[in-house]
């Protein structure tokens, strides 16, 4: 009889052991899963606080540049993951290795709709003049859409709405990357979200020339040609040996 009455007893008391071992394991997924939460405020947090100073900052330097950047001084355009095509979705190697070699590109690159209109300010006229789709030269736009953790959730919305932004004939030259850019910005000292930023990137993947603008920057005619010209003298620069 005893051991009778002591059966129930011990199941008893390990299932109490596995209830508070499962306990234990919850209350454990749970403080992860806040700790998560927490860092992702924080993250969205700071992007706006950026976002903010962003919006006060003033005097911020633009304006074009006459020359190339001699070859010491040029710097590499980023390998960058993750950058898909507008129109197919696919993958895109952009990279020296990749999208750059072997030809000469104007790469216009931007971080929101207001630094997109002062890339279309130099891009579309070159894109009007034809010429840049050819074996040695191209325009390619690229576009960064950083949402953080809630990217995979906003990509399918965002893309159909990207595409629709951009002019059909601007639609083959562009490039979108979602998710984190930070790399790809640091390497291209794209510092401003709200500004544009185009370049000039020679055979070798090196970056020849560069300026900046935002929304209310004004371009001319004069501008555009000074682009179309050093388009010129870099194509015409010889390959380093």
């Amino acid at each position: 009889m005893v051991l009778v009455a002591r059966a129930p007893k011990r199941a008893f008391a390990k299932m109490s052991e596995a209830y508070a071992a499962w306990v234990a394991r919850s209350e454990q997924k749970w403080a992860a899963s806040r700790a998560k939460l927490v860092e992702d405020f924080n993250d969205h947090s700071a992007r706006f606080r950026e976002i903010g100073q962003t919006i006060r900052e003033e005097g911020m330097e633009t304006g074009l540049p006459s020359e190339l950047i001699p070859r010491d001084g040029r710097f590499a355009a980023p390998s960058t993951p993750g950058v898909i095509d507008l129109v197919t979705p696919e993958p895109r190697d952009f990279s020296p290795s990749g999208i750059f070699k072997g030809r000469i590109t104007l790469l216009g690159v931007s971080a929101s709709a207001h630094g997109r209109e002062f890339v279309s300010k130099i891009v579309e006229p070159i894109i009007e003049d034809g010429g840049v789709d050819t074996g040695a030269r191209q325009v390619v736009e690229l576009s960064l859409i950083d949402n953080g953790p809630l990217t995979w959730l906003v990509k399918p919305i965002l893309l159909p709405s990207v595409r629709a932004a951009i002019p059909a004939e601007r639609r083959r030259h562009f490039l979108c990357l979602f998710g984190d850019s930070l790399a790809v910005r640091n390497a291209l000292r794209v510092h401003n979200r709200f500004a544009g930023f185009v370049y000039i990137v020679d055979r070798t993947g090196m970056v020849a020339w560069h300026a900046a603008g935002h929304r209310k920057t004004s371009v001319s005619e004069t501008d555009v040609g000074l682009v179309r010209r050093l388009l010129e003298e870099a194509a015409s620069e010889k390959r380093a040996k």
